[in-house]
């Protein structure tokens, strides 16, 4: 019986081992996990359903409910593949704030109370909140991921 009882703790600190950490998870993943349907497409990540359109060079995604907090959280796994954001929306230059949609600085919208920006040189990732959405706390948030 001792016996047993070691097989067992030996195959659930091996099972332990082999989860799936925080550390694990990439923004890309999103694109990955998506499961395309006739009209829609959603991917399960990060502990959300978003809701998805694009492809792999244009991809958009939407998740709502997302709290505050689960937003500071889904910037740290972007940080941690990408680095520091290039502008937030406490750091981009009014000059470049758009009166129309331009694409590459739609996060500027004044709707969003939150948003980052990552440029580097093969891919441009944006990831807001949208303001005007905000209820006890919850929104909806944006991630828009351009492959150059």
């Amino acid at each position: 019986m001792r016996k047993f009882l070691v097989y067992i703790l030996i195959a659930t600190a091996l099972c332990a081992c082999n989860r799936t950490s925080r550390n694990d998870v990439h923004v890309l993943d999103i694109v990955s996990n998506a499961v395309w349907g006739e009209n829609h497409a959603y991917s399960d990540w990060n502990g959300k359903t978003w809701e998805v359109s694009g492809d792999t060079m244009l991809f958009q995604a939407l998740c709502a409910p997302i709290s505050v907090s689960e937003f500071d959280s889904i910037k740290a796994v972007i940080s941690a593949d990408f680095g520091e954001p290039t502008y937030t929306n406490h750091t981009l230059p009014e000059e470049l704030i758009p009166s129309t949609d331009t694409g590459t600085f739609w996060m500027a919208w004044k709707s969003h109370n939150r948003f980052c920006y990552w440029c580097k040189d093969t891919i441009n990732i944006g990831w807001g909140l949208f303001e005007e959405e905000l209820v006890n706390d919850t929104g909806y948030a944006y991630l828009h991921i351009e492959k150059k």
